[in-house]
C-alpha cells in the first residue's frame, strides 16, 4: 500500500510537470531568450518564401537575396522546417502582413507535435532500462524535456528544435536492436529504412545533429547483420544525402551564406569556445556523475590516478593557450552558456572575471573526466567540442537538451536510475528553468 502511494507521488509530479508546460503556452514564456514576438517575426519570414513563391526560386533564395514581397531567407538550418512550417501555415489562411495574432493556431500545431517527444523519449528509455518502473521513466522523461527552457521555447514558439529531437529518438528507437547486437532482429531491412531516414532527418533539421546518422551508421556496420544488409544501409545514407549534397553546393557551404558571414563560420579557430562548450556539456554531466554510481560514497573511487594525470595535463595546456592567445576584453557577449552569463551578471572587475572564467572551465574539464569513460562518449563529447571551434556563435541551446537525451539513450557509460537520482535531476531542471526564465525576465525588460 505505501508503495502505490509512493509511486502516486512520481505520477502526481509528472502531472505536476505536464501542467506547467502547457500554461508556459499560453502565458508567452521566455525562458531561453527567443521567445518572442520579435524573433517569431524573424522565423516568420523564412516560411513565408516558401508560401509565396515556387519552389525552385524558394529553394534558390536561401543562397540570399529578398523575393517579390520583401521576404529574405535567415537561417542556419536547410529549408526542411520552412517547408514544413508554412505546410501549416498554408491551412490558416495567413496574410504576407505579419499579424502575431494569427499566429497562434500554427504555434499551437508545433506545440502538439512537440508533445511527441516526450513520449518518444519514455519509449526508448523503455527499451534501455527494462527493469525500471513506469513511473521513474515518465517522470525523468518529463524532467529531461518538459522543464529544458530550450524544448519548451521552441514548443511555444513555432521554432525547428524540437523535429530534431523526434528524429533522433525516433533514430535510436529502431537502432536499439543493432546496438544490443540482436542475432534476431525482425524485418532488418525495414528498420535499417527508419535507421536511416530519421537519421538522416536530423541533419535537415539542424546540420550540427550530423553526430546521429555517423552513430546510426556505426552501430549498423559493427552489428552481425549481413553485409548485404550493411551495404543496403549505405546505400541508404547516400540516397538520403543527395538533397542536402545540392544545398552545400547552392550554399558553397554547410549552412547558408548570410549565417556563414554573420557567425564567421569556417574564417578562424575560436579556441575560447572549446571553455565554453565544455562548460556548457559538464552543466548537463554534472547531476549525471549521480547516475553513474550506486551511493554518494562512490564518488571518490570513479577518479582514478590516470584520469588525475590526464587532467592535469589537459587542463594546463589549454587553459595557458586561452590566457596567451584570447582577448577576454574582445569577447562577443552572445551566448556563451550559463557560466558566461552567470559571470557577467554578478561580476563587474575583468579580472575577477576572468578569474571565475578560468576557474570555471577548469571545473568543467574535471567533471567530464570524472564522468566519461568510454570511447564511445568521448567521441560524442569531442564533436561537440570540435564543431563549436569554427563558428564564432556558441549557446546552450546548442546542447539542451540534445546532451542529456544522448546521455540517456547513445552513450554507453552505464547508469543506475533510482528514486533519488530522478528527484535530483528533476531539482535540478526546475531550479535551471526558473533561472533561465527570471535571467530573460530581467535582461531582456
Amino acid at each position: 500500500m505505501n508503495l502505490n502511494r509512493f509511486n502516486f507521488l512520481y505520477y502526481f509530479l509528472s502531472l505536476l510537470i505536464f501542467g506547467y508546460f502547457v500554461t508556459g503556452l499560453f502565458f508567452l514564456e521566455n525562458a531561453a531568450g527567443g521567445g518572442n514576438i520579435r524573433e517569431l517575426n524573424h522565423h516568420w519570414e523564412n516560411f513565408q518564401i516558401f508560401l509565396n513563391n515556387n519552389f525552385y526560386d524558394a529553394i534558390n533564395l536561401t543562397k540570399g537575396g529578398t523575393d517579390a514581397y520583401g521576404m529574405t531567407y535567415d537561417s542556419s538550418r536547410s529549408p526542411l522546417v520552412p517547408i514544413i512550417q508554412a505546410f501549416f501555415l498554408s491551412f490558416f489562411n495567413i496574410s504576407k502582413e505579419y499579424i502575431p495574432e494569427n499566429l497562434f493556431y500554427f504555434r499551437f500545431i508545433v506545440f502538439l507535435i512537440s508533445l511527441l517527444t516526450p513520449f518518444l523519449f519514455y519509449l526508448c528509455l523503455k527499451k534501455k532500462f527494462t527493469l525500471v518502473e513506469d513511473h521513474l521513466l515518465i517522470l525523468l522523461s518529463f524532467s529531461v524535456l518538459l522543464l529544458s527552457p530550450y524544448f519548451r521555447t521552441s514548443a511555444y514558439w513555432g521554432y525547428a528544435e524540437n523535429y530534431t529531437f523526434i528524429s533522433m529518438l525516433l533514430s535510436y528507437y529502431f537502432v536499439f536492436d543493432f546496438i544490443n547486437k540482436n542475432k534476431n532482429i525482425k524485418k532488418i531491412k525495414e528498420k535499417i529504412f527508419y535507421i536511416t531516414l530519421f537519421s538522416s532527418l536530423c541533419v535537415y533539421f539542424d546540420v550540427k545533429a550530423i553526430i546521429i546518422p555517423i552513430l546510426c551508421y556505426y552501430f549498423i556496420c559493427t552489428s552481425l547483420i549481413s553485409q548485404k544488409n550493411k551495404f543496403f544501409a549505405t546505400f541508404l545514407y547516400l540516397f538520403f544525402s543527395l538533397p542536402y549534397i545540392y544545398l552545400f553546393y547552392l550554399w558553397q557551404s554547410p549552412i547558408p551564406p548570410a549565417p556563414t558571414f554573420d557567425r564567421g563560420f569556417g574564417s578562424q579557430i575560436f579556441i575560447e569556445n572549446i571553455g565554453y562548450s565544455i562548460s556548457i556539456i559538464a552543466f548537463y554531466m554534472f547531476p549525471m556523475l549521480f547516475f553513474k554510481i550506486n551511493s554518494f560514497k562512490e564518488l571518490n573511487k570513479i577518479f582514478t590516478k590516470k584520469k588525475l594525470i590526464y587532467f592535469f595535463i589537459v587542463s594546463l595546456l589549454y587553459l595557458l593557450a586561452l590566457n596567451i592567445s584570447y582577448d577576454f576584453n574582445a569577447k562577443l557577449f552572445l551566448g556563451k552558456g550559463f557560466l558566461h552569463k552567470f559571470i557577467e551578471f554578478f561580476f563587474e572587475s575583468q579580472n575577477l572575471k576572468i578569474l571565475f572564467t578560468n576557474f570555471g572551465f577548469l571545473f568543467s574539464i574535471l567533471i567530464l573526466f570524472l564522468y566519461v569513460n568510454t570511447i564511445l562518449d568521448l567521441f560524442i563529447i569531442l564533436f561537440f567540442i570540435l564543431i563549436s571551434l569554427v563558428s564564432s556563435w556558441l549557446q546552450q541551446e546548442y546542447f539542451d537538451p540534445i546532451m542529456l537525451l544522448l546521455i540517456f539513450t547513445f552513450f554507453s557509460t552505464k547508469i543506475f536510475i533510482s528514486n533519488k537520482k530522478i528527484l535530483f535531476l528533476t531539482t535540478y531542471q526546475f531550479i535551471f528553468l526558473i533561472g533561465s526564465i527570471l535571467y530573460y525576465l530581467k535582461t531582456l525588460t
